[in-house]
């Protein structure tokens, strides 16, 4: 009988051990497949590419826009987060001839995994002021898509 709860025991021990190495590759996968697509994003948005930039919202998506932005409401859906984007594209291209247009560099970049769901959260430099992005990501259809992206500024007392 202790013979056969030991085999049980190892064998267990083994698929546990087994799938716990799974567990970490995919995680792992998963990191490196969130940043990968956050670095695409950031792209696209220093050079205001719209089509590539919209690619990365999910149709339900969540805005909570800067400050700057003038918009004091969630903003809920693609279409309507994607208006507001736009608007502020147009601006932008207007006082600058070619991309690079922003220069988006994210500190303190802290990515969590939670099965298919990422939060990313970063700082931007800006004097004056702390700038904090978070972005939550869900994996659709093997990618990583954002749902919901909070962006906040306060001004620093000097």
């Amino acid at each position: 009988m202790i013979r056969y709860a030991l085999i049980f025991s190892f064998g267990f021990l083994i698929t546990l051990s087994a799938n716990s190495q799974t567990i970490a590759q995919n995680k792992n996968a998963d990191s490196i497949a969130v940043n990968n697509q956050l670095s695409k994003f950031v792209k696209a948005f220093e050079n205001l590419d719209f089509d590539q930039f919209q690619s990365f919202f999910a149709g339900n998506v969540t805005v909570f826009f800067p400050p700057s932005a003038m918009v004091s409401d969630r903003v809920d859906g693609k279409e309507k987060a994607m208006a507001v984007f736009k608007a502020f594209f147009q601006r932008v291209k207007e006082k600058k001839s070619s991309p690079p247009y922003l220069e988006i560099k994210p500190q303190k970049l802290n990515v969590d995994l939670y099965g298919d769901v990422a939060v990313v959260t970063f700082e931007l430099n800006d004097p004056g002021a702390l700038s904090r992005r978070t972005i939550v990501m869900k994996k659709v259809n093997g990618q990583y898509l954002i749902v919901h992206l909070h962006a906040s500024k306060a001004d620093i007392p000097q």
